[in-house]
């Protein structure tokens, strides 16, 4: 079976698995489980797999992505300080402001600069149903308002046409694009750090 065929199957049945949860009567379990697609540190490995089993630049590109929406979105959730919704409404564990949200946003990051590099239909869709599960499960937990998610969205496509445009005309050799990464990584955890304080 062909990568492509793969891929729309994951798509599909992504798609398709709030019915699941629906069905089986664990619809609150089933988007506490759905949100997990958001989170940074499984992004960060596939990140990392793809640099090491698929290719070193697309890799490099999307991790470059990832970074930079994370620490404009500390910088945007200290800038603005926005409330999440009541706490008592949380059907999920959640910690910081609300706008943006950084599953949309990371997820939204991730798939998109993917989608840019990549050029194909399947990782189109794929990106597409995965980063609406991740936004819809935001809210259904009530750990976002919609437009805290609408807000991570943008800021996850920002991230990602910036850091396209900005460097598909750089070409490194493997050890001076290590080199860049790590001083970037540094500077992001800076940034991040410094946006994180009150």
């Amino acid at each position: 079976m062909k990568t492509k065929h793969i891929l729309i199957i994951i798509a599909v049945l992504i798609a398709v698995s709030p019915l699941l949860g629906l069905l089986l009567g664990k619809w609150v379990d089933y988007w506490r489980i759905a949100t997990n697609l958001g989170d940074e540190p499984a992004y960060i490995a596939l990140t990392i797999l793809i640099f090491y089993l698929v290719d070193p630049h697309l890799g490099v590109n999307v991790l470059i992505a990832l970074s930079t929406g994370a620490w404009l979105d500390v910088f945007m959730k200290n800038l603005f300080k926005l409330p999440r919704p009541p706490s008592e409404l949380w059907l999920a564990p959640a910690e910081g402001y609300g706008f943006p949200s950084g599953h949309a946003t990371t997820s939204t990051t991730f798939w998109t600069s993917l989608s840019l590099e990549a050029r194909r239909r399947e990782v189109y869709l794929l990106g597409a149903v995965t980063v609406a599960i991740v936004c819809l499960s935001r809210i259904i937990l009530n750990v976002h308002y919609p437009v805290d998610v609408a807000g991570g969205v943008v800021l996850g496509l920002f991230s990602s046409f910036s850091v396209y445009y900005a460097t598909r005309k750089i070409t490194l050799k493997p050890w001076l694009a290590s080199l860049a990464l790590a001083l970037y990584g540094v500077a992001v955890s800076v940034l991040t750090f410094c946006a994180g304080r009150p």
